[in-house]
């Protein structure tokens, strides 16, 4: 009989037990939903400007489009967010792939009005973060392809040394993991 009844105390802890982390659990996945649905309307907002940029780019207006783009990428101004969606706001993209390829057509508008030093300074920064960026000549003219092949040329032993560095940094973090997983 004194089994049966610590088997009943031990199920009743258990249930108590889930019982108390039953709103926990609630709260947590409502929290996480909120947090998904805010990134998504950001990067929808963000979205949003990039296409209007785009559209002036592919619509011919590269002085316009340079505008917009630079905007875009102006650490001064607010981050774009649902009422930011006009056609006349202004504001700066947060999601990371979109930046990159905005400050891609930024240098091809600027390629575009024959401004290629600051086009020059945009691609190095794209190609700075991501050596590995090349445009996609369907979406750039050749002029804008071989401008970023110019550079990069121009940038080969700075990009060379950084992706040599990068490498080298995963290698010894992946010596390091192996000799922690060796030594447990």
């Amino acid at each position: 009989a004194r089994a049966v009844v610590r088997d009943d105390q031990a199920a009743f802890e258990r249930s108590s037990t889930m019982r108390r982390s039953w709103p926990r659990f609630v709260l947590s996945v409502c929290v996480g939903m909120t947090f998904s649905a805010v990134s998504a309307s950001a990067s929808a907002d963000d979205l949003q400007q990039f296409e209007l940029g785009k559209n002036r780019f592919d619509g011919g207006e590269y002085a316009k489009a340079a505008e917009r783009f630079a905007a875009m990428l102006d650490a001064a101004l607010p981050p774009c967010t649902q009422s930011s969606g006009s056609a006349t706001t202004s504001c700066r993209l947060t999601d990371v792939d979109l930046v990159e390829r905005a400050r891609a057509y930024y240098a091809a508008s600027l390629v575009a009005l024959d401004r290629n030093d600051e086009a020059d300074l945009q691609i190095a920064e794209i190609l700075r973060k991501n050596f590995q960026f090349s445009p996609d000549p369907a979406a750039f003219p050749q002029k804008v392809v071989d401008r970023f092949t110019v550079v990069r040329g121009r940038l080969r032993q700075e990009l060379e040394a950084e992706q040599e560095k990068r490498a080298q940094q995963e290698r010894e973090q992946r010596l390091a993991a192996e000799r922690l997983k060796q030594a447990e």
